[in-house]
């Protein structure tokens, strides 16, 4: 989304705005900072579970001028819900726009709220190809769903030199840099590690983050190295 809304800014045949409905989500950097597009956060709580209720969004809805809105709310959040109610109400066309959704052990729950959702939008956008995909899966009558891929700028990528093998008995340095949350694979890497290493081969996994409330690195270490005397470097 936040590509999205850099390359949004760029273009001088579309005006847009941008409503916040939090400063950031729990444990996250989104919306932080806010980009150069004219916006402003909606006032509301945050609830239990990381839910956030907007009120004010039933008369932001409905008394603001625009040909389309593109909701990038989660659909379980109650003020995803108040937009769209008040949306609907207005008669004001909307686009859901979010990743694929994320369904744990209420997932028939949550796929009934969802595709009720979806059933109401005049159309949805998946970030990238799979949410696209489990969109169209959740409600097989929609006919306009798009997919806009993540987008990374490999331009500072491409511009640094192209390494050479190092020599047989140098030090190697693998770098991994992400959220260290389950659902990223922290775990899956880290057994891969052990696989192909030992503490003896010149080899360390730099591993950098940012401080998030899912971080398991430390308990997934722990028990890897609690298991395996030999377990290779980690920094």
């Amino acid at each position: 989304m936040s590509a999205l809304l850099a390359a949004l800014s760029e273009r001088d045949d579309v005006a847009v705005s941008v409503l916040y409905c939090g400063e950031s989500g729990p444990g996250r950097s989104w919306g932080s900072p806010r980009g150069s597009l004219p916006n402003r956060i909606e006032p509301g709580v945050s609830l239990a579970g990381g839910f956030r209720l907007n009120p004010g969004l039933l008369s932001a809805c409905a008394e603001a001028r625009v040909d389309v809105w593109v909701l990038g709310t989660c659909y379980t959040s109650p003020s995803t819900y108040i937009a769209t109610r008040a949306l609907n109400h207005a008669g004001r066309p909307w686009v859901y726009m979010n990743e694929a959704p994320r369904l744990d052990r209420l997932a028939s729950v949550k796929t009934l709220f969802l595709a009720h959702l979806l059933a109401q939008a005049k159309g949805v956008v998946g970030t990238g190809v799979s949410a696209a995909e489990t969109y169209r899966r959740l409600c097989p009558a929609l006919d306009r769903v798009r997919s806009i891929p993540y987008y990374v700028d490999l331009a500072e990528l491409w511009a640094l030199p192209l390494p050479t093998a190092p020599p047989e008995d140098a030090p190697v340095e693998l770098l991994s840099v992400g959220q260290l949350i389950p659902r990223k694979g922290i775990d899956v890497l880290l057994k891969a590690y052990e696989q192909a290493f030992t503490i003896k081969d010149n080899v360390s996994l730099i591993i950098k983050t940012f401080d998030n409330p899912h971080n398991d690195l430390d308990s997934i270490l722990h028990t890897l190295t609690a298991n395996n005397s030999l377990f290779p470097d980690v920094i």
